[in-house]
């Protein structure tokens, strides 16, 4: 049923992917992260995180970890297609 859903999104959408070998090869040699990193690059996702925890713990909250902020930003990315 996921499956069906996602080709439906994926037809309905219009996009495509440009460059569909080096997004098969990143998913074949780091998996979901490796995809992750095709849209936020080490630099600017270690900066959010920095960011991100340094608010959170300023205002009482727990720092993200690692595995939450790239849980939430892969939703953001989800969600805004």
């Amino acid at each position: 049923m996921g499956k069906a859903y996602l080709e439906s999104l994926n037809m309905q959408s219009g996009l495509h992917v440009v460059a569909e070998q080096q997004v098969a090869k990143t998913y074949h040699e780091n998996g979901e992260y490796g995809l992750f990193s095709l849209f936020l690059t080490a630099a600017i996702r270690r900066n959010l995180l920095s960011w991100t925890s340094a608010e959170m713990v300023g205002r009482g909250q727990d720092a993200p970890t690692e595995s939450e902020f790239d849980a939430y930003c892969g939703l953001r990315i989800a969600i805004s297609i």
